[in-house]
């Protein structure tokens, strides 16, 4: 009897959360539409500015088949640079809206993203996120402009929307500071760039950048043979990292060997790494994939 009383229970629970997912479904359609329609006291972003006093005015990103998103200011994070966007849908069809992956701060490619739904008629805020570690060479300079592409579908009908826009915070100066390295490998319109090494306690970074002129985005993997230590004396370490770069930007590469690969390499330090050599594949939108052997000579660079 009393496994019966317990299979019945389960199976009123079962039968009671469909109805629970529709009754916050109906919350959050009517919490949307209440925004949209002024009955509730839409967000503000007044003091919405980033550290150093730059202030994002007000500017509509894309105006498209009832769906209109507008950027309302810039703010920071311990990590971001984050960005407020409002979503109004006045397309009679509820609409799913993202944006994902490289953007460009400043001509630098940097992670982003942010996700929305909002319901036929409503309206509703989400947080765009750039990753502020991508873009550490923009510390001693003012943000000028932020470029991306927005997506969107709805869930009737196949009008889909693929839409870049370009976020504006005002003049820049004239002149900005160049790359601040050295060119160690340079093929079809892509420079290869050594920044600087950076030691932690189990692991040392080596930070290169990417410079894009070739006029076509480009894709960076690293070629399957690892990276070779030291010359030819030493067994190559296996290292797996992919970037994509817009045409016309930059973005940064870094090559990490940990303190496990200097026991096999046979190295007592970190220190004691004075090349590296490796070859980088790069698959251009439209030109197909080629390599580019890189060397770096430490000894060179310091």
């Amino acid at each position: 009897m009393k496994r019966l009383l317990c299979l019945l229970l389960a199976l009123a629970c079962l039968t009671a959360l469909p109805g629970c997912r529709d009754h916050e479904e109906r919350q959050e359609m009517r919490r949307q539409l209440d925004y949209a329609n002024g009955h509730t006291q839409p967000k503000t972003y007044e003091d919405c500015a980033l550290n150093d006093g730059t202030i994002l005015e007000e500017q509509v990103l894309c105006e498209k088949n009832g769906i209109t998103l507008t950027a309302m200011g810039i703010y920071e994070e311990e990590d971001f640079y984050c960005i407020p966007i409002r979503v109004r849908n006045d397309s009679g069809k509820s609409f799913d809206c993202f944006a994902y992956g490289i953007m460009t701060v400043d001509g630098w490619a940097v992670y982003g993203d942010f996700w929305l739904e909002v319901v036929a008629g409503g309206m509703d805020d989400e947080i765009l996120r750039l990753d502020k570690d991508d873009l550490r060479y923009l510390d001693e300079q003012n943000i000028h402009e932020i470029s991306g592409t927005v997506y969107g579908y709805f869930d009737e009908g196949d009008d889909a929307i693929q839409e870049s826009f370009t976020i504006t915070l005002g003049d820049k100066a004239e002149e900005t500071a160049g790359i601040p390295g050295t060119v160690v490998a340079e093929k079809n319109g892509v420079s290869f760039w050594y920044l600087e090494t950076i030691r932690q306690d189990y692991f040392v970074t080596h930070l290169f950048c990417v410079e894009n002129t070739s006029g076509a985005a480009v894709f960076l993997d690293f070629g399957d043979e690892g990276v070779v230590v030291n010359g030819d004396t030493q067994e190559p370490c296996f290292y797996n990292q992919s970037v994509q770069v817009p045409a016309g930007a930059k973005a940064l590469y870094e090559v990490t060997l940990y303190d496990s690969d200097l026991e096999e390499l046979g190295l007592d330090g970190f220190d004691d790494i004075v090349s590296l050599e490796f070859t980088l594949e790069l698959d251009f939108d439209q030109h197909g994939i080629q390599t580019m052997p890189v060397r770096l000579s430490l000894e060179e660079t310091a």
